[in-house]
Formats: C-alpha cells, sequence, structure tokens
C-alpha cells in the first residue's frame, strides 16, 4: 500500500512539472494554422484543400488534421483544441514510459521515474505539447507502436499492434515510414542473424503495417497527384539544408549540455547485465535515435525553435540515460571501498540535478522573443501568431468575394480572413513554378515565388513576408513606387481595445477601402 501511495505521488508530481512547464512556454504557431485550414475546407465539405477547388498536399499531418476536424465538426475551436491534445498526449507519452519500465522492472523503483522526469523538465518537449502541430500526437504514437513491439515481440497481438500503431504514425506524418522501416529492418536481424524470433512473425508486423499504410499512402497519391507532399519538392534537396541540418543537431546538445547526460551512458552495460531483456531495447532505441538523427540532418531541422523534429526520439533518448544512471547505480553497489562509492554516489546525484535544470534552463530564453540565425524563439512565434490573427480578422472584415492575397506567413492570416490565398513560398501552390533564391538560410523560407509569378496571378493584396509596425511614420519609410497597378498601402490593425498597429502591404484596389488610412505614397518634400 505504501509503494502504491509513493507511486501514485511521484507520478502526480512529474505530471505536474509538465503542466506547469508546458503552461510556460503555451503558444501556437502559424504553421498549425494551416492544418486547421485544410481541416475548416474539409468540415465545410470542399475537401482536404488549402484553396478551394485545387487538390495540392501543403500539409504533412493527415491524421492530426483529420482528428481536429472532427472536433471542428462539433462547433468546437480548433486553436483551444489543438493545444488540449497537445497536453493530452504528452501526459499519454509520460504514462506509456512509465509502463514500459514497470515492464521490464516490476518491483518499485526511483530510476523507473527518471526518464518520464526529464521529459516533464526538457523544454522541447514542453513547448511543442502545444504549437497547434502534430508533434506530440506523433511522439506517442512511436513510442507506442514501440512499447507494443518490445513487451510482446513473439506475441501475435502484439506484433500486430504494434505494426497497426507505425502504419498510424505514417498516416500522421509522411516521414514517420522511417520508424516503420526502422522496426522491419530490426525485426529482420532479429529472425535472421540473431534467430530470436519467427520468419513469420516478421511476416504478421510487416502486412499489419503496410496494408493500413498502403491504402491511406494510394488514396493521398491519387487525391493529391503526386507522389510525395508538396512541401517535400519545396524544401528538401538543397545542399545548404545539410549543413544546416548539423547546425541544428549540434545546438540540441550545446543548448541542453546533452554532452554531460551521455556519461551515464558508459555504466549502460551494468543495466543491460541485470536484465537480460533490456539489451534488445537499448539496441532498437539507439537505431531509432540514430537513424532519425541523419534523417533531421538530411532535411535541414527547422527554423522555429526548441527542435520540434527531435521531439519524437527524446523518449527513446531519457530512457537510454535513465538506464545509464541505473547501471551507474549499480556499478556503485560493487564497489569495495566506502569512500568510492560516496563518490560516485555524489556525482550520480549531481548528474541528475544538474541534468534536470540544464534540460529545463532554455525554456527561459526561447520564451524570449527574439529571432537570430534563421531560427524564432517561441516567444516570437507566439507573437507572431497573435498579430497575424488579427490581420486575418481584418482582411476578413474588408475582403470582397473574389479579392485574394499572396503572403509567406500562409496560416493565421489565410484562416482567419478565410481569402483564396497565394503561397509565395510555394509550399500550398496548385501550380508547379520555379522558385528564386533568396540567399538566407532558414529552413522552408529560402525560397519565394517570383515577383513576375505573383504579378501575373494579380492577388488583390501582396503581403510578402508581413510584418506589424507600432508607428504610422515608421511605415511610411516602406513605400516603394508604383508597379504594374498596384499601390503601396497601409491598414490599421485594431489588436485590441486600446491598440492599434500597422500593416504595409501593396493593394491592386484603386478606391480607398475600410481600414485602410491612406492609399497613395507619401509626397515628396520639396
Amino acid at each position: 500500500m505504501k509503494k502504491a501511495y509513493i507511486s501514485i505521488v511521484l507520478t502526480v508530481i512529474v505530471c505536474l512539472i509538465l503542466l506547469l512547464h508546458v503552461n510556460y512556454l503555451r503558444f501556437v504557431c502559424d504553421d498549425a494554422f494551416i492544418s486547421f485550414r485544410y481541416a475548416k475546407n474539409f468540415v465545410q465539405g470542399h475537401g482536404l484543400v488549402y484553396n478551394i477547388g485545387e487538390k495540392v498536399e501543403g500539409y504533412t499531418n493527415f491524421l492530426w488534421t483529420l482528428l481536429l476536424s472532427l472536433f471542428m465538426k462539433i462547433g468546437l475551436d480548433v486553436v483551444v483544441v489543438s493545444q488540449i491534445l497537445g497536453v493530452l498526449f504528452s501526459l499519454a507519452t509520460i504514462f506509456l514510459l512509465l509502463g514500459l519500465n514497470r515492464r521490464f522492472y516490476p518491483a518499485e523503483n526511483l530510476f523507473n521515474y527518471l526518464a518520464p522526469l526529464f521529459l516533464a523538465c526538457c523544454g522541447a518537449y514542453a513547448a511543442w505539447s502545444t504549437g497547434g502541430l502534430e508533434t506530440s500526437f506523433f511522439t506517442f504514437l512511436v513510442l507506442l507502436g514501440s512499447y507494443f513491439l518490445v513487451t510482446g515481440i513473439n506475441k501475435l497481438s502484439n506484433l500486430i499492434f504494434s505494426g497497426i500503431t507505425f502504419a498510424f504514425v505514417g498516416m500522421t506524418r509522411l516521414d514517420g515510414v522511417i520508424f516503420g522501416g526502422i522496426t522491419f529492418l530490426f525485426l529482420l536481424h532479429l529472425s535472421g542473424f540473431k534467430k530470436k524470433i519467427k520468419v513469420k512473425n516478421v511476416c504478421i508486423w510487416t502486412l499489419s503495417f503496410l496494408i493500413l499504410f498502403l491504402i491511406y499512402f494510394f488514396w493521398r497519391w491519387s487525391y493529391y497527384g503526386k507522389f510525395l507532399p508538396n512541401t517535400f519538392y519545396v524544401k528538401v534537396g538543397e545542399e545548404s539544408l545539410y549543413h544546416q541540418g548539423l547546425v541544428y543537431l549540434f545546438d540540441f546538445v550545446k543548448r541542453f549540455w546533452i554532452w554531460l547526460m551521455v556519461i551515464p551512458l558508459v555504466f549502460l552495460g551494468k543495466a543491460i547485465r541485470s536484465n537480460a531483456n533490456l539489451k534488445m531495447v537499448i539496441s532498437y532505441f539507439a537505431l531509432m535515435i540514430l537513424v532519425f538523427s541523419f534523417y533531421i540532418v538530411y532535411v535541414g531541422g527547422d527554423f522555429m525553435d526548441m527542435f520540434r523534429f527531435l521531439v519524437p526520439i527524446l523518449p527513446f533518448f531519457f530512457f537510454l540515460i535513465q538506464e545509464g544512471f541505473r547501471g551507474m547505480y549499480y556499478y556503485h553497489q560493487l564497489l569495495s571501498k566506502r569512500k568510492h562509492k560516496v563518490a560516485l554516489a555524489i556525482l550520480e546525484i549531481l548528474l541528475i540535478g544538474l541534468s534536470i535544470f540544464l534540460l529545463a534552463y532554455p525554456s527561459k530564453d526561447s520564451n524570449k522573443a527574439w529571432s537570430r540565425e534563421g531560427i524564432d524563439s517561441i516567444g516570437i512565434l507566439r507573437e507572431s501568431t497573435r498579430l497575424w490573427s488579427k490581420v486575418g480578422l481584418m482582411f476578413k472584415s474588408i475582403a470582397k468575394p473574389g479579392e485574394s492575397l499572396a503572403t509567406t506567413a500562409a496560416g493565421a492570416i489565410p484562416y482567419y480572413s478565410e481569402m483564396y490565398t497565394i503561397d509565395e513560398l510555394g509550399l500550398t501552390l496548385a501550380t508547379q513554378v520555379d522558385l528564386q533564391d533568396q540567399k538566407v538560410l532558414r529552413v522552408g523560407h529560402s525560397k519565394t515565388v517570383t515577383i513576375e509569378f505573383l504579378l501575373s496571378r494579380k492577388p488583390t493584396y501582396i503581403l510578402g513576408h508581413p510584418r506589424i509596425y507600432d508607428e504610422y511614420e515608421l511605415t511610411q519609410r516602406l513605400w516603394v513606387t508604383e508597379r504594374n497597378g498596384y499601390k503601396a498601402t497601409i491598414f490599421t490593425v485594431k489588436i485590441s481595445e486600446n491598440e492599434s498597429k500597422y500593416l504595409y502591404c501593396l493593394s491592386l484596389k484603386e478606391s480607398p477601402t475600410e481600414g485602410i488610412d491612406d492609399q497613395s505614397p507619401p509626397k515628396e518634400k520639396d
């Protein structure tokens, strides 16, 4: 009874730490509104499209978008729902990790709470528990598929559930098939070289995965007409991305002091020798971490802070670190001299304490509004969404049927304005166009459509990358000469009852529109 009470208390503490951390960093990024727009159009009967009538796969989270659409169908606010679901799936991952520990260590053990605690304290995990994107859902599914596998690798039901779950992983993000591929190769290794499982079991897992995933894959191929999402063709393949990917990975190691956390891995052997089943799990998890890290380098990482692409492998990583600390404890028990025992115990306690602190510390910096070296902090992502949402609502109030806009911020502004939108980054464009290099090292933002293409499409408003200014006079400095019928325009955007800001753009409209302060460039001084 006492052990059960301790278990409940420790679990509650870990969950509270996560919830407090999540609340501190809570935000919704602009990219999430792209999925929201797809979900809204789907619910309204227009299909899974960004612009009505144009089938373009400009999103990469099918199952997440479908899940959100279910809640939109019953009239719930998708922005709120996406955050609640994100937190629930993050908590579910914590419980799943605790369950995994108990399967291998049934006796109550403080080390069983170490990996969940590291997750709860990690700024990356807490930040992307919200954000509005599929990250926490994806992470949960990856761990769930792995859980089914490692806890019953010779059980028919576990193999089937694991295969189906990894199919869901691939349906949530298409690059999730990497995890399915790793699992398939690992099972082949166990059946062929290790002779630990039957070939029949490999076939059962493979069929469970392929049947569901291939149905989805060929449906999306026939629906959108492309083998891969449009985002892949636009973002991936630039030589500079590999360098950015390495910087992304090393920045994670540097900011969270990962080099310090890996010290206990020296003692992994002791943990493995204490539990015969652990060797397979550690090998499998290490393979997941290694291969997916290579993939992240290949795609160049991300422009949003807090390493969302690394979040799905964090449960595996922290499990390995946890077992390193457990092995360190076992080694401590074997020491004969008291002073050596005391020294190692102090070192282990210090390492655990430092790890917890260093995992949480970057959250303070990222919660501030900054943009540096092609990366946007959580603080600036939050503020951008707040302002762009108001811009979208402003356009909704003044736009007339048939009017359109062009912008690089293809999320909140198009979602709230409900206007036909030309994505200047090309991610949701129905037509394949040549993109021009902007010579900026920013993943997904290094290329845009040409001005000639924009002018040929004649959107009513051209926003570019929308900037919101506090002062009207400052905004006036951005005036450009008239081109092809477009005139410089300043919009007054009402942010709150007592706050207004100013948006600069180019407008094709010849007559003043409500919400516009001026439609002509300022006159030159004599």
